[in-house]
């Protein structure tokens, strides 16, 4: 790779975090906690790509429908995982609680006031003059306007360092209720966890002489909505509290969007689909995977290959929501280590029907 995309003075990713709840469940066990007696309904568990999953359930909990119990798991989790990714992601990028200047959370399967970002800030003592904001129901694609965010700031004020975490707490949406397919299809797909970047643009006096670094840099970034579709994904409110609505349509209607913000960041850079060498795809679900794979074969690429970390983090972690590209990110690297002038794409999916994308270069 010759092309450098990245303007001298972009932002960087510093490092990154991730964290889940410490209990793994297999997909029979989640079975079994929801109380699933019909073999028809276990089709939909086996047929997930999913191996195990991490859930913030204390041994012995009974699911039920109960709003209370799920508002609280959400506000003692979300914090909490999202709190443990920032510290990893900073003690990987040699920084102290004092260093972050501004701090962005994304999160949709719960409320809180005050929100994520302070709660977050709290637990990890980040200094009273230190920045929030709160990216809430953005839905599975939020992390990916929350770093779009985050490179704003950071190439306005060089020499910053901002924290970007994307915190779900998924197990606070199920549903125990049989009859609903809607509610089956998320309880088999989604897990718990968190994921946090730190950005960073080089201070003025070393634009010239950035640090021997092979951290990505950010390119540019790329959405598309269908909001015809809006009723398509996403969460009502019943009873109380969040129920996943989440239609058969979705894989064949997100792709045309998915499509066209991979062509988008391909034209404008002028690159060809096999410069890209890592595919970073949120994992929506086995079948959006199927399809994105027969796409990027059109385009020449071989798709099995490309998707790999995506299909392995969905066996491993199941849908988490909004983390789950983060979490592909660091399975990429964690499979191969990055090379100069290697390309990235993150392309994650979510309510809208929308599909938010990231150009990345190393």
């Amino acid at each position: 790779m010759t092309k450098t995309l990245a303007p001298a003075n972009a932002a960087e990713i510093l490092a990154l975090g991730t964290s889940a709840p410490p209990r793994r469940f297999t997909q029979d066990e989640v079975f079994e906690l929801a109380g699933y007696g019909r073999e028809r309904l276990r089709a939909i568990f086996d047929g997930s790509g999913i191996v195990t999953r991490s859930l913030a359930l204390e041994t012995g909990h009974r699911l039920t429908n109960d709003p209370r119990w799920f508002a609280e798991h959400y506000a003692l989790w979300a914090p909490r995982l999202g709190a443990e990714a920032c510290r990893k992601a900073l003690d990987r990028a040699d920084l102290d609680a004092a260093d972050v200047d501004y701090l962005v959370a994304t999160s949709c399967t719960g409320y809180l006031c005050p929100g994520l970002s302070q709660l977050v800030a709290r637990e990890l003592g980040l200094g009273a003059r230190a920045k929030t904001a709160n990216l809430v129901g953005q839905g599975c694609n939020a992390a990916v306007p929350a770093l779009e965010r985050a490179t704003e700031f950071a190439e306005r004020h060089p020499g910053s360092h901002v924290l970007v975490v994307s915190s779900e707490v998924c197990s606070a949406t199920y549903w125990m209720d049989g009859s609903d397919l809607e509610s089956v299809v998320g309880n088999a797909i989604f897990g718990d966890g968190a994921a946090a970047l730190v950005v960073a643009a080089p201070a003025r006096e070393r634009v010239g002489a950035r640090r021997a670094s092979l951290a990505p840099r950010i390119v540019g970034f790329s959405s598309r909505a269908d909001r015809e579709l809006i009723g398509q994904m996403g969460f009502r409110q019943e009873a109380g509290r969040l129920r996943v609505l989440l239609s058969r349509d979705v894989p064949d209607s997100i792709l045309p969007l998915a499509r066209d913000v991979i062509g988008e960041l391909l034209g404008r850079y002028g690159l060809g689909a096999r410069e890209i060498s890592r595919w970073l795809v949120h994992p929506g679900g086995r079948l959006i995977l199927d399809r994105l794979e027969t796409e990027l074969g059109a385009l020449g690429v071989d798709g099995g290959e490309a998707l790999a970390a995506s299909r392995r983090v969905l066996a491993r972690q199941g849908n988490m929501s909004s983390p789950t590209v983060l979490f592909v990110l660091e399975e990429s690297l964690r499979a191969r280590a990055a090379l100069p002038g290697e390309l990235g794409l993150l392309v994650a999916m979510g309510p809208g029907l929308s599909v938010e994308g990231a150009l990345i270069e190393f």
